[in-house]
């Protein structure tokens, strides 16, 4: 699709149709970067941690998390107030 670089105040901008945006399920916020001279636009994901959980585990990075949960030391038992 070719637009135009349209003047806004100080700064400048582009129109993108409806149905472009829907198809990368953009809905209020974009990220802005450039790579290899060109400007690319991504969606923001409204839950930036979606899925950690799966992909921590299938890293194996959560595999030890049931030695952690009892594990005591002495600023827990001094310096916290539960």
């Amino acid at each position: 699709m070719k637009t135009k670089v349209r003047k806004i105040g100080n700064s400048v901008g582009i129109i993108i149709s409806q149905k472009i945006l829907d198809q990368v399920a953009v809905k209020k916020e974009v990220n802005l970067f450039v790579k290899d001279s060109k400007i690319i636009i991504e969606a923001v994901k409204e839950n930036p941690r979606e899925n950690w959980e799966e992909l921590l585990l299938k890293a194996g990075s959560l595999k030890d998390n049931e030695y952690l949960e009892d594990f005591e030391n002495d600023f827990d038992k001094s310096e916290w107030t539960w």
